[in-house]
């Protein structure tokens, strides 16, 4: 059994992100071990790019989603654990139509982002401030000044902006294997996304302590 196919059984079987994490550990040190080799060839400079830039994009993603479970942890709110059947779903399809499931992984992170930042506008204006909307990537950078998310948050969701821009626009085809690593890092991003937006509500409606 192959990485892909180990990480996929565990994305179907297992609860997130407690023993999966050790899955994407494994896994990115075999795709940072297989840039490595393709680096040496000739011609493949467009696909070495993109598997280093997936490689860098999960790490930021699992580091992102650390800071929030830290986060929730300390707001004395449960850390959510289960496993979205939508990203079990484009996992298994990545054997077949690798393009689909990230281009489809991204719409999925796109629609929690939109939550989160909505939920976020709405505790800033509670307090007489404002967001300038745009972009989800402009608008996450602007919560990033507001101390609702990190660095590593903005680069990971703008990383997997990025990964999926290349595909979309036929710029690269994307392997399987890429594409497993890509929809675990959008659902490691979206739980997150889910877990802040949650708990923003609860501050905005006076059920926890206000922020700051």
């Amino acid at each position: 059994m192959g990485w892909m196919e180990f990480t996929v059984a565990l994305v179907d079987h297992l609860a997130w992100p407690v023993v999966v994490t050790g899955a994407l550990i494994g896994f990115r040190r075999s795709l940072r071990a297989l840039i490595g080799r393709l680096d040496s060839w000739e011609g493949l400079g467009q696909k070495v790019q993109f598997g280093r830039k997936l490689v860098e994009t999960g790490k930021q993603a699992e580091l992102a989603t650390s800071d929030v479970d830290e986060k929730l942890v300390e707001a004395d709110q449960e850390v959510p654990l289960e496993v979205a059947d939508r990203f079990s779903i484009l996992a298994r399809d990545a054997t077949d139509n690798p393009s689909y499931s990230i281009t489809a992984a991204w719409d999925e992170l796109q629609g929690a982002l939109r939550d989160l930042i909505g939920a976020a506008t709405a505790n800033l204006n509670q307090r007489g401030l404002s967001i300038r909307l745009g972009n989800e990537v402009s608008a996450i950078r602007t919560l990033r000044n507001r101390d609702y998310v990190n660095e590593n948050f903005v680069s990971a969701v703008d990383g997997l902006r990025q990964l999926r821009n290349k595909v979309a626009h036929g710029q690269h085809k994307p392997t399987p294997d890429e594409a497993v690593s890509y929809v675990l890092s959008a659902r490691e991003l979206t739980r997150a996304s889910e877990a802040l937006a949650n708990m923003i509500v609860q501050r905005t409606n006076g059920e926890m302590p206000p922020l700051g």
